[in-house]
């Protein structure tokens, strides 16, 4: 009898299960998830208090007690404690359907069913508590033992083991499928910010696919700069702190992910008539960047910087590409702000943008080492207190001091007369203070004792609104450089004018190698060009078609022709399949970008005023900006044709076309020289001046720079 019972109590309680586990895994059909959890709560809860009904009454007799323990395990199982809404309505379907089945069950006793309806109730005030409805369980069968003793109310030893036993498997349902949506939704969550992982991401865009959603993608500015001046720990709190202020932006049904390493998507469910996607777009990015954070173990207060971009339509991958290619705009013309997706973009979607020098400090570093060790002009970094932590070959030259005996410095150890300048120092500082920038003339003096003096620009390198150092770039002034780099005592105009003319020539140089930075092979296609610009330039002379003295300002010059590529991705770059038509469109931009660059550097930079110079960066902006157009008109980015494309310009694309085909690149190999030859007579007058190619057609043979990598 014993074990018939309890044989009895495991097939109720498999039954109840069996019900439940089928709801559990019919929730996981990708199909079936646009269900809302609270239909799926419902029918669970339908579904046990008609199977635990059609058992009493029309299989065999169930005890009552089975009714309290199977109420807690369905609230237990409904419960969200992480929610503010203890009470809810799934909780409380719970309480009406099993006290109404309470009432209908067929026992007699009122007693026993005022009973069983306070445990019920029991079980809904533990959650109020903040405590497992299971709570409730051992009440109910210390409540039933009890009634074994009451005579006349027809409850027998044998409904307490029912209950015991079935209480037992109840409850280890429970935590077994506790643990396993605990361990699914962990899955889905990133374990730092408590946002959705990029899985968690998927499954909610399932869910939600072709309806209308506005996405807005967050990009934290300078982050990486975060990590390598302050730390991983710091850059782990900024991260947290962003989702805290995300999620408190956003309503329970929207879904807030962290889409790459400094990149968050929020998804918001919204229909077309609702509110304005850039005034809430707007409103978190005020969230954001308005108030400061207190990160340890940063002395000051720390503003978040943010750059937002908004797509509004059907939930789709082009959707997200729409806001990812407005994220990707507004971080090329301005950071920190927000861009709605227009139908003109045409930018990619990228998560890792490279972005240009000078953003990071390491990076800084690295440039300073690498790229403009061979450049005359001086640059020094210092930290926010002023003390050198880096500076560059040229600078050591000017001064007459090492690099080691610089650094951990402060700059006064150059000044001619240090307590003279003291009030000058401290204006600096001032204007440094409020505008973040500084131009003058300091006087120096070399560690020789002789004095000289220089032109120096100072800028602030910030990061969250806080100043954590100052670059700056030294230029002698004239008398200065020809004592220095030319070593005379009577420099002459025509001297001086040289120097500066190699001054902006090396910082061009300079500028394009960083351009090219991390794409192998790269640099020395720049330099090879230059030679072809050369002497295919030479060539030209001698048949009169350009001035002999134009060739070598245009041979500089030519240095700068993808000096926009600091601004494309280095994916694309190294891609080593074929673009796709908006990839392509998006490395097109970098004219235009190169273009930008040399105006941007112009304006800022450019303080020596002369002919040759004025040519040369007259030169440079043609070349970057038209030299991939085409003698036919169907080239960019203007589509100019014939001789409205700059001889700059035309004399550029055939150099840059001609080392590009002979070289390998991550998209094919090098091509043989009479493939190239080949191609070169096929697009004379079409892609190339008819002229300029016949005359590199003429002298094929001599020409310089042999073919990299040359295939026969």
């Amino acid at each position: 009898m014993f074990l018939e019972n309890v044989v009895h109590a495991c097939w109720v309680a498999a039954g109840i299960i069996g019900f439940l586990e089928a709801f559990c895994r019919l929730r996981q059909v990708r199909w079936l998830r646009r269900i809302p959890d609270g239909v799926w709560d419902l029918l669970e809860i339908a579904s046990a208090c008609v199977a635990l009904g059609t058992w009493a009454f029309a299989v065999d007799e169930l005890s009552l007690f089975v009714l309290p323990v199977t109420a807690a395990v369905l609230m237990d199982l409904h419960w969200r404690p992480d929610t503010k809404q203890r009470h809810s309505w799934a909780t409380c379907a719970t309480l009406a359907g099993f006290v109404a089945l309470t009432w209908w069950w067929p026992v007699h006793s009122p007693i026993l069913k005022w009973v069983n309806c306070i445990l019920i109730l029991l079980a809904v005030l533990l959650t109020r508590f903040n405590r497992s409805p299971l709570t409730a369980v051992p009440f109910v069968l210390t409540v039933a033992a009890v009634f074994v003793f009451v005579p006349h109310e027809g409850i027998s030893f044998m409904d307490v083991v029912v209950g015991s036993v079935a209480s037992l498997l109840f409850v280890t349902y429970c935590h077994e499928r506790r643990r396993r949506e605990r361990a699914l939704r962990e899955s889905l969550l990133d374990h730092l910010t408590r946002c959705l992982n990029r899985r968690g991401a998927y499954r909610w865009i399932q869910n939600h696919k072709d309806e209308w959603v506005t996405a807005i993608i967050v990009d934290l500015d300078e982050f990486k700069f975060v990590n390598d001046t302050y730390g991983h720990d710091v850059g782990d709190q900024l991260l947290q702190e962003t989702a805290r202020r995300l999620h408190a932006c956003v309503r329970a049904e929207d879904a807030v992910i962290r889409w790459g390493g400094d990149e968050f998507l929020i998804l918001l469910v919204s229909p077309p008539s609702s509110e304005n996607p850039e005034k809430v777009a707007e409103r978190i990015h005020q969230r954001l960047t308005s108030q400061p954070l207190e990160l340890n173990p940063l002395p000051k207060p720390f503003y978040i910087r943010a750059s937002i971009g908004i797509a509004t339509g059907r939930l789709n991958d082009d959707l997200l590409n729409r806001a990812d290619q407005a994220l990707l705009r507004i971080k090329r013309f301005g950071k920190n702000a927000i861009m709605a997706w227009s139908g003109t973009s045409s930018t990619p979607s990228y998560e890792d943008e490279y972005v240009s020098f000078g953003r990071h400090l390491n990076w800084a570093v690295q440039a300073f080492q690498s790229i403009v060790r061979n450049s005359p002009v001086g640059f020094v970094l210092t930290t926010e207190d002023h003390t050198i932590i880096d500076v560059n070959p040229a600078f050591e030259k000017m001064t007459g001091y090492p690099r080691s005996e610089l650094v951990g410095r402060k700059p006064s150890v150059l000044a001619s007369h240090a307590a003279a300048n003291t009030e000058l120092y401290r204006r600096v500082r001032d204007e440094l203070a409020k505008h973040k920038q500084w131009a003058g003339t300091f006087q120096n003096v070399r560690s020789n004792g002789d004095r000289w003096n220089a032109q120096e620009y100072i800028g602030a390198v910030e990061l969250g609104n806080n100043t954590v150092g100052y670059c700056s770039v030294v230029i002698p002034e004239q008398a200065s450089v020809c004592e220095a780099s030319l070593a005379t005592s009577a420099a002459t105009m025509k001297e001086t004018q040289e120097n500066n003319l190699d001054l902006y020539a090396s910082f061009l140089s300079g500028l394009a190698h960083i351009a090219e930075m991390g794409i192998p092979g790269l640099p020395e296609h720049v330099d090879r060009v230059q030679q072809y610009v050369h002497w295919l330039g030479e060539l030209a002379a001698a048949h009169d078609i350009v001035n002999d003295e134009d060739v070598q300002l245009i041979a500089m010059a030519s240095v700068a022709h993808d000096i926009g590529k600091a601004f494309i991705a280095r994916e694309l770059l190294l891609k080593p399949s074929a673009l796709t038509k908006a990839e392509y469109a998006y490395v097109q931009s970098h004219a235009e970008i190169g273009r930008d660059m040399l105006m941007h550097f112009i304006g800022r930079w450019v303080t020596v005023r002369n002919r040759p110079i004025e040519r040369l960066l007259a030169f440079a902006l043609d070349i970057a900006w038209t030299h991939h157009e085409r003698w036919d008109g169907q080239g960019y980015p203007r589509g100019l044709a014939g001789h409205d494309i700059p001889f700059a310009g035309r004399l550029t694309a055939i150099a840059d076309v001609l080392d590009a085909l002979l070289s390998p690149r991550p998209y094919k190999n090098a091509w043989p020289e009479e493939r190239v030859a080949s191609y070169f007579r096929e697009q004379k007058g079409r892609q190339f001046d008819p002229t300029l190619t016949d005359l590199l057609l003429q002298h094929w043979s001599h020409r310089p720079c042999p073919a990299i990598g040359s295939q026969g």
